[in-house]
Formats: C-alpha cells, structure tokens, sequence
C-alpha cells in the first residue's frame, strides 16, 4: 500500500484551447506544405480517412504533402467541435479547400 502512496498521479487534463491550438499550428503547417512540422505533430500510428472512405497511413499523408502534383490553392476549417475525456479528444470539423492533384483541380468540402 505505502508503494501506492508515493506513485504520482497525472492529473493533467487537455484543454480545448490546446487543442484548439494544435489545429491550428497543424493547419498552417499543412497549408504552407511544410513537412516537418506536420511529420512532428503527427503520431507514429495516424491514420487519415479520405475524402473518398480510404484510408491512408502518415507515411503516405506526409508523401502526398511534399509531392508537387499536389498544390493547395486555399483552405479553411470551421465547426469546430471538441469532446474532451481527459487527456484524449475527439475532434470534428469540417474543411474546405481547393487546389490541384496531378494537373486537376480539385474543390473538397469534407468532414
């Protein structure tokens, strides 16, 4: 029991404004195709769910960012909607963005 006592508890807790923030640093590093920033934010095991219902690793996110077929013309992210359960949250928003892939233009207004 005494080796209970002395163990620390975590009690931080993320806030939405962290989170919040970490959207937005990951936005601007995402719109401005720098892969180093976006391959430092994100987690070894992220998966990105497409536009399409696909599924693709970070490896491959961080691939498609710094290809030149892929241009990003404008973005924006709105509703924003964060759920918190401790240091984990939940996070849905919706992005649109327009730019080019391979040559064609493109216009995603996904969730």
């Amino acid at each position: 029991m005494l080796a209970c006592q002395n163990t620390p508890v975590v009690t931080d807790t993320l806030t939405e404004a962290e989170v919040l923030d970490f959207i937005a640093r990951y936005d601007q590093a995402w719109n401005a195709k720098d892969t180093q920033t976006v391959n430092t934010l994100l987690s070894p095991a992220y998966l990105y769910f497409d536009s399409q219902g696909g599924l693709t690793t970070r490896e491959r996110n961080l691939e498609i960012l710094g290809a030149d077929y892929y241009q990003i013309l404008s973005a924006q992210r709105s509703e924003l909607q964060v759920k918190l359960d401790g240091n984990v949250a939940t996070v849905s928003s919706r992005w649109e963005g327009n730019g080019t892939w391979k040559g064609e233009e493109f216009r995603d207004n996904q969730r």
